[in-house]
Order: structure tokens, then sequence, then C-alpha cells
């Protein structure tokens, strides 16, 4: 097994204690000291009462222009994936002059406001924010992870929910203070400039980050300029001792595959899981931070791998967030190739096995063979506003732009590339020409490829991400030389069990198909009594005259299904050794 030498991690041992929080105290009522002058836009947010589920949050504009009559104040309006049609503001947005004169604001939008300045060189916005997003049913189902909550012992904010924002004509100094409980350390991102005052650098950072308080257990590393906090919400600490080193090996290896240091401090916030049937696995990359929650059996070794593959997925994505935007024709390699990295990477480490990284690099293969022949948008058009909505153009996306980037880094190699993609994404994410307000587009990326690899290779590529038609990925493998086999699947009932009892259940499957349904109790499987899920699944593999049978209690009552055997599954599985032999 090899691993990738990490030459410049700088080796610090995780403080057994935690990292040391922020625990500011009261918000103060005088202004900060000791910072530029000009505009200045300052938050007080306090949450003193896990019971109320809110949050007060006061703007203090200080340094405005006099002859600026009108300040527009914003909210982003989608900080997560599933986006709110309003904001859950408890009462309307109220504003005053320091000397507390009363200032109109005008609701223009659900996420915009207009404030009347009236002249006045500064003013003072005040509003409270619910913590009840989880109370939504289509945050609960999708989402919940991605939205801010408090509980009795802790909380997490995220930013873009909560702190709305001036846009003025230069960028004034941000400053942030958060009081909790007394007792509630606060753990940001961001800087603190001076005792309880944090500095968020950017409006940017100001709606896409997180902060969290109260009784989160925390992990430090220090890599290579970069100082990287886990934080796990209460009780999790089979969690925790997962993680925490899967952590800081990917952000060491990512860190010498960015060749630049995106930051100085990062955080990782693992909230608190819910229940679920089998597992699920959930991130989200913020500016500085990143919002995560597992769920499930951790004791699975199952866990171990999609633990590392998460953190490798979500953490691969600040390099991007530090440099450009990939705008929708390039979301295939903003969400592609990060895959691909998220399951090369743990492979590189050894916290995967290079057949594991076979068998999932065949998963892809088959998702792409699934859905191509129906598909209606070529890569470069799946990332645009129907990729949001789940279905075949979000698994191209993934499925298609990770294949790309398995391809692509096979060519580079066979051409003399040693470092493969390795290479060829770091010149062009830390490209000088690009930032975050011009990023790089589909042609760009083509003109990248062809300065690699010249012409052939251009036109091959761009047929790849712009015809669905003309990707066939599998003879692609074949002719770079990578054997792609058939395995035939052992039969497997794809439920979860309670006892003998399925708490969850694939309709799609030959089980959801035979008519089981959750909350059947399985009595008897192919004529054989049954009592748990090992005895389910092992009756279930041995069906009686081409048939299965299955006898179950539902509502009281007794049913006996049964069904024709659908022939035995198969799967794809890629050769990995053109990877786990690259130097």
């Amino acid at each position: 097994m090899k691993t990738r030498a990490l030459a410049r991690l700088l080796l610090a041992l995780p403080l057994a204690a935690g990292c040391a929080a922020r625990d500011p105290g009261p918000v103060a009522d005088a202004p900060s000291r000791g910072v530029p002058s000009g505009t200045r836009a300052e938050y007080r947010v306090r949450l003193l009462d896990p019971a109320r589920r809110a949050v007060e949050v006061e703007l203090r504009l200080e340094g405005l222009d006099p002859a600026t009559r009108e300040v527009e104040l914003s909210l982003p309006e989608g900080y997560s994936f599933v986006r709110l049609d309003a904001p859950l503001f408890a009462a309307p947005l109220v504003a005053r002059t320091a000397a507390g004169a009363p200032l109109a604001v005008a609701n223009a939008t659900p996420y915009r406001w207009t404030l009347a300045t009236q002249g006045a060189d500064s003013a003072i916005v005040s509003w409270t924010a619910a913590l009840t997003a989880h109370e939504r049913p289509e945050v609960a189902e999708r989402d919940a992870y991605g939205h801010p909550y408090v509980a009795p012992d802790h909380a997490i904010l995220m930013t873009g929910a909560l702190l709305v924002a001036p846009s003025l004509p230069s960028e004034p100094t941000w400053r942030v203070r958060v009081a909790g409980p007394a007792g509630w350390p606060v753990l940001a991102p961001w800087p603190e400039v001076e005792p309880g005052v944090l500095d968020p650098g950017s409006r940017n950072a100001l709606h896409n980050d997180l902060l969290a308080l109260g009784a989160w257990s925390t992990r430090c590393f220090q890599l290579d300029g970069m100082r990287i906090t886990a934080a796990f919400a209460p009780g999790q600490p089979a969690l925790e001792a997962l993680a925490a080193p899967a952590i800081e090996r990917i952000c060491a290896a990512e860190l010498e595959l960015f060749g630049m240091v995106p930051r100085s401090e990062y955080l990782f916030l693992f909230v608190a899981p819910r229940p679920v049937a089998g597992f699920s696995f959930a991130g989200s990359p913020k500016t500085g931070a990143m919002v995560l929650q597992v769920c499930g059996d951790l004791a699975n070794p199952v866990a171990s791998e999609r633990v590392s593959h998460l953190v490798a997925h979500e953490f691969h994505h600040l390099w991007a967030v530090a440099r450009l935007d990939f705008g929708d024709d390039l979301r295939f390699v903003g969400e592609g190739f990060t895959d691909w990295y998220a399951h090369l990477v743990p492979a590189r480490l050894g916290l995967w096995s290079w057949e594991r990284f076979g068998e999932e690099l065949g998963a892809k293969l088959d998702a792409w063979l699934r859905i191509a022949p129906d598909l209606d948008a070529s890569l470069r058009e799946a990332g645009g506003r129907r990729f949001f909505e789940g279905g075949a153009h979000y698994e191209a996306t993934y499925s298609g732009g990770l294949l790309v980037a398995a391809l692509l880094d096979l060519e580079l190699r066979r051409a003399g590339r040693a470092e493969g993609l390795d290479g060829f994404l770091r010149s062009f994410v830390n490209d000088p020409r690009w930032s975050r307000a011009q990023g790089p587009g589909w042609a760009d990326f083509l003109d990248h490829v062809e300065l690699a690899l010249g012409p052939d290779a251009r036109e091959r590529v761009g047929a790849w991400t712009g015809d669905p038609r003309r990707f066939f990925p599998a003879l692609e493998l074949k002719r770079l030389g990578v054997a792609v086999e058939r395995v035939e699947e052992p039969r497997r009932l794809r439920a979860n069990f309670d006892g003998a009892r399925i708490t969850a259940l694939d309709p799609r499957s030959e089980a959801g198909a035979l008519g089981l349904a959750t909350g059947d109790l399985v009595r008897a499987v192919n004529g054989r009594e049954v009592a748990d899920a090992r005895a389910i699944q092992a009756a279930w593999a041995e069906p009686v005259a081409g048939e299965v049978e299955v006898r179950i209690e539902r509502g009281g009552s007794e049913l006996v299904l049964r069904a024709p055997v659908r022939p035995a599954p198969s799967r794809s599985v890629v050769d990995a050794s053109a990877w786990s032999d690259a130097p």
C-alpha cells in the first residue's frame, strides 16, 4: 500500500483537552478600540437563553456618508441547500440613530431591505432571528444539518441566516461580538482582533460562515501555516475518535495537493446526529468552516470509509472557495473533480483499500451508464439550475465529472506528465488570472487541456463534456489500458431491520417489487423461519424453484408474498492499479 509523503506537514499533537475556545462573556456597549478609521459595521449577537430558541442581533453602522440617504441591507437567499421563502425573523427590522431617533426600514423583497438614513452618519438596526428552521418539513427531510439550531447545551449559527449586511460604496471594517449563556465558549473561523471581538474580514465571509457556542468537544491541528479546529457536538465521542485522525491526515495531504495555504484558520463542525435507518453523511463547506453531520452505527467498517470520503470532499472545496468561482458550466469540475479526490486521497493514505477505490469507480461508471441514455444535458449544461433539483442532472455532474477526472488523469500520465491531474488542476486553479469575481469558464478549461495535451485532447475532452451522446467512459478506460470487470452480486434483501422488522427499504429493489414495506415483520423467507437480519439474508440468498417467498405480519394480519427470482445483479469494478501504482 503506497502513501504520499507529506513533506510539508508540521507535526503537532492534538490537544487532549481540546482547543482554546473564545468566551467573550457579556457583550460590551463600548465600541471597539484600535481599529481602522472609516465606515464600520459591528454586530452584537446575543443568544442568552437557549429555551427562547432565538438570537437577538444588533448592527451598528458608523462613519456613514451623510450625503447617502439610503443604505441597502440584505441576506443571502441561499445559505443552505434548502432555500427558505423568507428569513426566520420574529419581527420586522427596527432602526434608529445613535441618539435614539427612529429610522425607517422598508422590506423590498423577503431578503432585502432599504434603510433610510436621512443623512445620519451612524445607525443602529436590530432584529430577532428564530432558531426554528428544523420545524420546516423540507428542512427536516433533506437539509437539517445546514440550518442553525440551539440545544440546551450548545448551538450552531449559520451567519448567512442571521447577519443582515449593508451594501456600501467601499468595504467597511467588519466586527462581530457574540454572547451566549454563562460558561458557553464561542468557536469561530475568524481571528479575534481584541478580546471578544471577531473580524470576518469580508462581506462574503460574514454571510458564508459558521459560529458555534457551548459544549463542543474540540481537537486542534497545526498544518503548514494553517490552524484547523475539529469540533463535535456533545455526545459523539465515537465520531470524534474516528474522524479527528482522518481530518489531520486528509487535510495535510490536500494542502500539499493545493500547492497553497487557503487561509490561516479553518473550522470543522460536526452537528448533533439524528435518528436514521442505516447511515447518513452530509456536509457543506463555507468560507472558513464547514458543517457536517454523521448518523448511524459508527462501529460498522463502512462508517470509517464514508467519514473519510466526506471530510476529503468538503475540505477539497476550500481550494476553490479561496481562489475562484466555478460557474455552472464548470460545476462538473467543482463537484465531480472534487469527488474524485474524495475517493483518491483516502486511498492514497491507506484509509481505503485500492480494491474499494476500484469498486467506487465502478459504481460511478454504472451510474453514468444508467442515466446517460436519457440525459437531456451535457456535463457543461447539467450544473445549472436543475442541478439543485437533484435527479439526473445532479447525478451526471458528480458521476460524469468524476469519470472525466479519472480519464484526464490517465491521459496526462500516459503523456509523461508524472503529476497527472494533481499538477494540471494545481496550475489551473492557482492561475493568477482567476478570482472570486472572475472565474474560468468551460472554454478556459479546454484551453488548459490543449496547453497540457494538445488539440486532439481538447477536442476529445470537449466532446466528453459537451455532448452526453459522445461520452463513453468504459470505452475510454479500455482505450487507456484500464480493465473494467462485471462482477455478479450475491443475492441480498436491500432493507434495514430491527430484529426481523423492516425499518427501511429500497423501493426500487427486488424486495420493493415483491411488495415488502417498512414496518413489516418478517416471519419466514423461502420456507425458513427467521428471527433477525442475518437469518433473513441467508434465507433470501437461496430461492426455491426460481421463486422467492416471504411470509410477513402486517397490521395484525399474516401475508405471503411471492415473485419470480430476478436475474442476479451485477456491477462494474475498475482495476485500480493504474492509480495505486502511480508514483
